[in-house]
């Protein structure tokens, strides 16, 4: 027994110096890292913050969305419905019809949804009074729905009536991209689809981009210089690196062909900026503004644009307005990596007539058929090149046979 009590004892007696030794390295440790400090105040800031909330109203006030609010139960109500703050006051009608942008509007409803100044808006039409009489602060949890429930037919409308129209039957409206229906035989649009792919809506974001800029442009011609041009990109086009003809402007089409060609003693390109890495500075515009004009121009023709290039290996994005591509490329011996060939394109006659070192894939969406003579002539003669020809076409086969009897091309 008195073996038994003297171990335990010494096991007692070595736990009480071991957590004497952890309580000392503890304390230690809470003084150096400041965490009484750090405590101290987070519970003043907590504090402080109890009493900015129970003084709000009083004396404090904040802004949120543009409205000053004087407490957090106000803001409270503004985001769960819509209620404004004491003291604010709603636009005028008048502005909001005449500044607004309307987002939503079909002939037999009474309400119309406007955004103005970053805010969407409800203004209600009186019959009996032959006015609008009344304005609401609305939000998309409002709108969304109303567009969910509604007819075709009276979807097609608010698409017509508000949405941004952006190329041939595709439509910006309300956040959303989509592909609206023209029947010739009846003369009337029958149908409107959301649009899903990811490919075509990456095209119409670009496209909604574009038009943005150029609201802005023509908002404010002074600050973009004489000649502006907006690229495939949807960013603007540094114009300096661009020539051509005055005769490639249409004033009646409001087109331009990006053609600076002017006879076979003078084949000057259109591009006349340098090469980084084998490609051009910036991108293709698309839409010009040109010098002493006050609206943009939309780029349908690319002939002759890059004849000549010897500098070029890798071909830049073709806009998607390009018609015609006579001799884009022509004599570009260095062309390697060719672009897109888009299915607006009808004229082809000689796009990569000797571009001897082009390689790789071909995708041909167009069916050229005004001319594609000697589009291929030349094209991929040199040793190691392997041109594969793939798309939408269904001239593939002929646009093939342009080739030279040395050319290194098929089908892919």
């Amino acid at each position: 027994m008195k073996k038994n009590s003297g171990i335990t004892l010494i096991a007692l007696i070595i736990t009480i110096v071991v957590m004497i030794i952890l309580v000392a390295v503890t304390v230690n440790i809470v003084i150096n890292s400041g965490l009484l400090d750090t405590t101290k105040r987070a519970g003043d800031d907590y504090k402080t913050a109890m009493d900015t909330e129970s003084h709000l109203g009083e004396e404090a006030q904040f802004t949120y969305d543009g409205y000053q609010f004087h407490s957090i139960e106000e803001l409270n109500r503004y985001l769960k419905d819509g209620t404004l703050p004491e003291g604010a006051v709603l636009p005028d009608i008048d502005d909001v019809l005449d500044n607004g942008y309307c987002i939503l509007y079909t002939e037999y409803d009474d309400d119309e949804f406007y955004e103005y100044n970053g805010r969407y808006y409800k203004i209600t039409w009186d019959d009996n009074a032959q006015d609008y009489t009344n304005i609401e602060i609305s939000s998309e949890a409002e709108i969304n729905p109303i567009i969910a429930n509604m007819s075709d037919e009276k979807l097609i409308e608010a698409i017509l009536n508000c949405g941004n129209n952006l190329n041939d039957d595709y439509y910006y409206f309300f956040n959303k991209y989509y592909e609206v229906t023209y029947d010739e035989g009846t003369d009337s649009y029958t149908a409107a689809e959301e649009v899903t792919d990811e490919n075509t809506i990456a095209v119409l974001e670009t496209a909604v981009k574009q038009k943005r800029l150029m609201a802005e442009v023509l908002a404010h011609r002074e600050d973009y210089g004489e000649e502006v041009g907006i690229g495939t990109d949807g960013s603007i086009v540094d114009m300096s690196l661009w020539a051509y003809n005055s005769f490639s402007i249409d004033d009646v089409t409001k087109t331009i062909n990006l053609c600076n060609y002017e006879g076979s003693s003078n084949q000057l390109p259109a591009y006349i900026g340098n090469f980084s890495n084998g490609e051009i500075i910036g991108t293709v515009p698309q839409y010009i503004m040109p010098v002493n004009k006050t609206e943009f121009y939309t780029v349908t023709g690319m002939d002759y644009t890059f004849i000549n290039y010897t500098g070029l290996t890798i071909a830049p994005e073709i806009p998607s307005t390009v018609t015609s591509m006579a001799y884009t490329f022509a004599d570009c011996t260095a062309l390697t990596t060719a672009p897109v060939i888009k299915d607006t394109v009808t004229y082809a006659l000689g796009t990569f007539k000797n571009c001897s070192s082009l390689t790789g894939d071909l995708v041909i969406n167009a069916n050229p058929s005004s001319s594609y003579t000697w589009c291929l002539e030349g094209a991929a003669t040199n040793n190691g090149c392997n041109l594969k020809l793939s798309g939408t076409s269904t001239m593939l086969n002929e646009i093939l046979e342009t080739k030279s009897t040395n050319s290194h091309i098929s089908l892919k």
